[in-house]
């Protein structure tokens, strides 16, 4: 209770609306953390993973584990293996090679115990029934668990108190990307897989839907996001697994994974004087009024631009974006056609 009350002070004093939302979820997971208070090291833990479709390998080797309360987005192409990959993960698909285990059990040997402390948001599997109302839809998935939460506190929670009897087939998409994510947390989930959590959804959807995934992380949910929007992937994110025709191209932070790119920052600043510093000048490119120049090292270049008398106006390092695109680029090495026995 601690928590909540906390989070209900800094409504006071904060922003209400957001605020009051966090309170209302500190109180959903509070049953489910003093449940599981002994955690497992590792809630996902996948090794030599690989998966075929017939002479297809949509996965090759894949290893690598996820801890409790980690944020991880899971990026790459259309094909490269992130949809197969949650499905083994969720225990959807048997895996043609390797280990995988999630909250300790092997995926084809998950039972109800573990299923309940999922919870999933999918893209392409609508998991709603158009003919029942929001109300009726909460309290249907809350009929199969033991503990679940109550249908008004998730109403509140997620915004759609006033939409409590309408039906779903009348439901915006904003609104039905709600009520998924109310049904995958109604049982108090450790771990949320969340499968482009906000396609198709305004800008101010979008940030709701953030907003609510990093309460749910401060509060110790384990959270698996697919998303095709690197400004999500750098928001929610705290690490990123690149998948890149099946193979694990990267496994890090964003800021790692931006270093990792090896891209330069921009340096944009005023010479008055006109003439630029010998050293520079090869780097530096003339831009409106004032130059532009690409540095690897952007603290020593300022220190020598500074030296030379220019006024600096700006320092933009690379994006994630940016760094994404280059990774694609890069030689496929070591990506083989499939995976070694």
């Amino acid at each position: 209770m601690l928590c909540r009350n906390f989070l209900l002070l800094r409504s006071v004093v904060g922003d209400k609306e957001v605020f009051e939302g966090f309170a209302i979820l500190s109180s959903c997971c509070e049953g489910r953390m003093e449940e599981g208070a002994i955690m497992e090291e590792r809630v996902i833990e996948v090794a030599g993973l690989a998966h075929s479709f017939g002479r297809v390998w949509a996965l090759k080797s894949l290893t690598f584990h996820i801890c409790p309360g980690e944020q991880v987005a899971l990026l790459g192409p259309n094909g490269a293996g992130k949809t197969t990959l949650v499905n083994i993960l969720g225990g959807f698909l048997r895996p043609t090679r390797g280990r995988v285990r999630v909250l300790g059990v092997e995926t084809d040997r998950l039972g109800p115990s573990q299923r309940a402390q999922m919870g999933f948001v999918f893209q392409e599997r609508p998991g709603l029934y158009p003919d029942l109302t929001v109300g009726e839809t909460l309290d249907l998935f809350r009929g199969y668990y033991r503990n679940p939460v109550s249908t008004a506190l998730l109403l509140e929670a997620l915004g759609l108190t006033d939409k409590v009897r309408r039906f779903v087939r009348h439901l915006s998409g904003g609104e039905r990307r709600r009520l998924e994510l109310a049904v995958a947390l109604v049982g108090r989930p450790r771990l949320l897989f969340l499968d482009e959590p906000t396609a198709n959804l305004d800008p101010e959807g979008r940030r709701w839907v953030w907003e609510r995934v990093e309460t749910l992380a401060g509060e110790g949910v384990t959270v698996l996001l697919t998303t095709h929007y690197l400004s999500e992937a750098e928001r929610l994110g705290r690490r990123i697994l690149l998948l890149r025709e099946g193979a694990l191209l990267f496994d890090g932070s964003p800021q790692d994974m931006v270093a990792r790119a090896g891209l330069p920052h921009h340096i944009r600043f005023h010479l008055p004087g006109g003439a630029l510093p010998p050293d520079l000048a090869p780097r530096a490119r003339a831009q409106g009024e004032g130059w532009v120049l690409q540095s690897h090292a952007p603290l020593e270049d300022l220190e020598r631009l500074r030296q030379w008398g220019a006024e600096v106006f700006q320092v933009q390092g690379p994006s994630l974006e940016e760094a994404y695109l280059t990774l694609m680029r890069e030689e496929r090495h070591g990506l083989s056609p499939e995976p070694s026995a």
